[in-house]
Order: C-alpha cells, then sequence, then structure tokens
C-alpha cells in the first residue's frame, strides 16, 4: 500500500458576510480580506505537514494549483522547490499548472526542472489546460 497526502492551505478567515456577497470565492474576492501574517502562518503549518510526512515515511505529497482562499498555493514551482530543498524521500506532486495564464511555457519548464534537480528526481508535475477562474483572479 502506498500513502500520499495533500494540503490546499485553505485560508478560513474570510468574514461570511463577504462570502455571502461573493459570486464565487475563486474568482471575486479581492486580496485585502488576507491578511499576509495569517497566510505565512499557514504556509509554514502546510509545509510542517508536509515535512512531517517524509519523516513519517508517507510515499507521495501533493500540492493544489489553484490560488484564492480554497488554496494558498498559487506558485506551485516556488513550493516545490521548497519542499524539495527540505524533503529527503518523499515523492512531491504538483496537482497541476495551469498553462493557459502563464504567458512563457519555457520558463515554467524551467521552474519545475530546477525543482526537479533539488528534489533529486522526485518530482512528479501535471498540466491542466482549463484558465477557468484563475484567468479572472490572476489578472
Amino acid at each position: 500500500m502506498r500513502a500520499w497526502y495533500h494540503c490546499e492551505n485553505v485560508y478560513p478567515f474570510v468574514p461570511q458576510e463577504v462570502l455571502d456577497r461573493a459570486e464565487s470565492v475563486r474568482a471575486s474576492l479581492p486580496n485585502k480580506y488576507c491578511d499576509p501574517k495569517i497566510a505565512a502562518d499557514l504556509f509554514e503549518e502546510c509545509l510542517d505537514e508536509h515535512l512531517l510526512c517524509d519523516e513519517l515515511g508517507v510515499n507521495v505529497v501533493s500540492i493544489e494549483h489553484h490560488a484564492g482562499i480554497n488554496s494558498l498555493y498559487g506558485a506551485s514551482p516556488m513550493i516545490l522547490g521548497i519542499l524539495a530543498r527540505q524533503t529527503k524521500k518523499v515523492r512531491i506532486l504538483s496537482l497541476g499548472t495551469l498553462i493557459t495564464v502563464r504567458p512563457d511555457p519555457v520558463r515554467v519548464a524551467e521552474e519545475y526542472a530546477t525543482a526537479d534537480v533539488i528534489s533529486r528526481g522526485r518530482l512528479e508535475i501535471g498540466f491542466v489546460k482549463s484558465g477557468d477562474s484563475e484567468m479572472v483572479s490572476g489578472n
């Protein structure tokens, strides 16, 4: 049996009245509702969970590609590079990279290749073609 762990790094501190008025929690919430200090704490917490998975012998850890309150991991290659450097055995999976919102596919390949080299070949990546809500929130 193989064990996998996934952390979306959710930001749960947006006021309910703001959520009730939003057309979409992914596309229509302005960044002003995200406290950078809280976000930094959430990043540390999720990264620590991934490190614990490595220590416990979990086979694969995965990160999300969405950016928003339901997942703060919008910069997958950066997070993968951090995990690649801080872990030793666990395979690292990015559940998608939105090619449609990245103007230079060669740059995307370079970013992932760098993380893969740092991980010594433990990186797995996925690519998704849809831009959907990220097209709005990313602009």
